[in-house]
């Protein structure tokens, strides 16, 4: 079993009574929580490049003891904006300890550095100066300069993953100045969600989760945003469709296992399965982004055209179908509503009202009178909890 050097006397005594709520010149901090405390253990940073020991905890780096911090110093050689990485513990006569969370992402040199909670996507908040309030004004930088920025980081980042996490950094490091910026950002997700910024692999490979995660943060970083006024809370409500979906179901750590086992049927045509495995499968759970679903819409539609198929396949085809719908947040009114409806049986009755004026074409101001009052009933329980129905 790896044991990382052990630091010895007097500078270890040290370092161990410092009060800690940050560390000066460090690259990587981890809150030494309840489990990380006790005598006998160790943290490495264990990654996909060599310096950080390939995967490997045995050659991974280790950390130093600060307080009630772990921090990694120095940068390691080779790690850049996109290296992925895990917190390890490390402890005399037991397996190493991995985090259970999707793969880490190094923060670019000029991100702040702030403190990670082991096996959590959650960090601590950065402090903000005393009185400072987060709420927009319509200054700050020029719409021109932010676009730039936008425009340069989209070309960097190719995945849908990526992508993700570039309002994961501006939000959760207070980088917006204004709400021409967040109304930007706003532009560019919607964008990215309906197709029109296309998204490419890049060459690594994350499950779903990775986006569920970066997903949840920007929900959550939005909710703290809206409280400070209608503005914000409106654009906020308008990024919140062209977010993934974060429920239990997405980011558990192999999350799409359906789309496994269809890819394994012995009653479907060999040519098939091996596009279902390679296009699908494989595609998915290495690095997913709204096109797949565009291709799952066309070879369901092909399947549906050609008839032939079993029952069995074509019914698990539209369940994920449905699925992966549900994942990336494009479901339609009726298949929202429903699913309010389930979710809370006491809206049924305002569900059924609004559906049944849907179905029978009723006059427009109904409808929307119908889906108001459902709003309106809907509205207090989204705001009490803000995860509901994602």
């Amino acid at each position: 079993v790896f044991s990382p050097p052990v630091r010895t006397g007097e500078a270890q005594s040290e370092a161990d009574s410092a009060p800690a709520t940050s560390a000066e010149g460090a690259c990587l901090q981890l809150r030494a929580s309840r489990g990380l405390e006790k005598a006998g253990i160790s943290v490495v940073v264990c990654g996909d490049i060599p310096s950080l020991g390939s995967w490997n905890p045995a050659s991974a780096l280790a950390m130093q003891k600060v307080g009630d911090l772990w921090i990694l110093g120095k940068t390691p050689d080779g790690a850049r904006a996109g290296t992925l990485f895990k917190y390890v513990v490390i402890e005399s006569g037991v397996q190493p300890k991995w985090e259970s969370i999707a793969n880490r992402c190094w923060r670019a040199p000029e991100a702040p550095v702030l403190t990670n909670i082991f096996d959590s996507t959650s960090s601590e908040k950065l402090p903000k100066p005393p009185g400072q309030a987060k709420k927009f004004g319509v200054g700050g930088s020029s719409a021109d300069e932010f676009i730039a920025r936008i425009i340069k980081e989209n070309d960097d980042r190719v995945s849908y993953r990526l992508k993700l996490e570039l309002p994961k950094l501006l939000l959760e490091e207070d980088q917006l100045s204004s709400l021409t910026e967040l109304a930007c950002l706003q532009a560019y997700l919607t964008f990215i969600a309906s197709g029109q910024i296309p998204c490419k692999e890049d060459g690594r490979h994350n499950r779903p989760c990775a986006a569920a995660n970066a997903a949840k943060a920007v929900t959550e970083a939005l909710w703290d945003i809206a409280k400070y006024g209608d503005a914000e809370r409106f654009i906020a409500r308008r990024i919140f469709p062209s977010l993934p979906s974060f429920s239990d179901e997405f980011t558990c750590a192999v999350p799409m296992t359906r789309i496994r086992d269809i890819a394994h049927r012995n009653d479907i045509p060999h040519d098939m399965k091996l596009y279902i495995k390679h296009e699908l499968q494989n595609k998915l759970h290495r690095c997913a982004d709204p096109g797949d679903l565009v291709k799952l819409d066309k070879l369901v539609e092909r399947i549906d055209r050609e008839g032939g198929y079993s029952e069995g396949f074509v019914k698990e085809m539209h369940i994920f179908q449905v699925e992966l719908k549900d994942f990336f947040n494009a479901t339609g009114l009726d298949d929202s509503a429903k699913q309010i409806a389930k979710e809370d049986p006491s809206l049924g009755g305002t569900v059924d009202t609004l559906l049944r004026l849907k179905a029978g074409a009723s006059d427009p101001f109904e409808q929307l009178v119908a889906l108001t009052e459902l709003r309106r009933r809907v509205a207090p329980r989204v705001e009490a909890e803000q995860n509901w129905l994602r």
